[in-house]
């Protein structure tokens, strides 16, 4: 479940930033499963490590991460 929170960045980016919140992996590390995660949905590794924000991973599982809507994958849109 992903919840919207304002973007700092120019409302003319077509950015915002997302929560995103998982169950926590059992035989990886939570940064390496978010940021896979998250590169499903932008199509690369590079771009998953470049928008991620922050990674939970000790009361909770989950990353908050930059999303530009012109760099998602088409099939995620």
């Amino acid at each position: 479940m992903a919840e919207s929170v304002p973007s700092m960045a120019d409302s003319s980016a077509a950015a915002s930033v997302q929560i995103v919140y998982t169950k926590r992996p059992q035989d990886e590390e939570p940064e390496a499963y978010h940021i896979r995660t998250l590169a499903s949905v932008l199509a690369s590794e590079d771009a998953a490590k470049e928008a991620l924000l922050y990674d939970y991973n000790t009361v909770a599982s989950g990353f908050y991460a930059r999303r530009h809507h012109n760099k998602l994958n088409k099939s995620q849109v």
